[in-house]
């Protein structure tokens, strides 16, 4: 008769989440439903189509846009967040979501509570200056998108050709912050 060593297990171990306290809530941050964020996200984000599922050979499903499909995202997206307020990748989507349905205000809402969550990372400030500017608080727009260049926000071409950032165009401070721009790009 063999004896299993006390180390050795016939089931494959899984891979636990390690959860931690949320910087900016305390809530506590980990997978959903055992999902990683990331993981969580694509399902989302990727819903199957009739053609789809039909075609099993057919590796990734066709990606819909209708207002149906986003409003489904914007309600999926509030339950997953009510439960778990800190999960990063389902706030980014969430507001991107919002941002497209042309819900400024509670977009800039989720961008800001994604940039309490990355504080180094130069989108969610991005995002901020681009409601902020639709919402028209011009001054509070400037801010954040220096805070965004400041942190490197790397597609400087999209600030000077973004349509949200189209009201801070006609501000005096604007030249300048593209004379920075076309400055830092040949430094």
């Amino acid at each position: 008769m063999a004896v299993e060593s006390a180390g050795a297990s016939s089931r494959p171990r899984r891979r636990r989440l390690m959860c931690r306290a949320c910087p900016a809530t305390g809530h506590r941050i980990g997978g959903l439903f055992g999902l990683k964020p990331n993981v969580l996200t694509q399902v989302a984000r990727a819903p199957m189509t009739d053609d789809s599922l039909r075609r099993s050979d057919n590796p990734r499903p066709r990606r819909t846009s209708s207002a149906a499909q986003r409003t489904f995202e914007i309600e999926f997206f509030e339950a997953v967040l009510r439960r778990n307020p800190c999960l990063v990748e389902a706030v980014r989507v969430h507001a991107h979501n919002l941002a497209a349905a042309r819900l400024d205000s509670r977009a800039l809402f989720w961008d800001c509570r994604h940039a309490r969550l990355r504080p180094d990372d130069p989108i969610p400030h991005y995002y901020i200056a681009c409601m902020l500017a639709r919402l028209g608080q011009i001054d509070e727009a400037f801010a954040a998108l220096e805070r965004a260049i400041r942190l490197g926000y790397p597609l400087r071409r999209r600030i000077l050709r973004d349509p949200d950032l189209r009201p801070l165009r006609d501000d005096p401070r604007y030249p300048a912050l593209v004379r920075r721009l076309v400055r830092g790009r040949s430094e």
